[in-house]
């Protein structure tokens, strides 16, 4: 509930802090993902990375439809 009001309504504070004991795994972890994707487009912008590697990837086949919106 909280990733969601920060995400939705901008209510609450969802700064990632490894001291607090209050970490919220959902944000964490799309944090991270949101790291990932940029990499991605920076690899491909710098023909490091080309997006069939993506799409051919075995654990990212059922995912098409998410790497279409992502890599746009």
């Amino acid at each position: 509930m909280e990733a969601y009001l920060w995400e939705t309504r901008g209510i609450g504070n969802m700064k990632i802090n490894l001291f607090d004991n209050k970490i919220n795994g959902y944000v964490v972890g799309k944090h991270w993902m949101d790291v990932v994707v940029k990499m991605w487009r920076e690899d491909i912008k710098r023909k490091l990375l080309f997006k069939h590697e993506l799409y051919n990837d075995p654990e990212l086949k059922d995912f098409a439809w998410w790497l279409d919106r992502v890599l746009k």
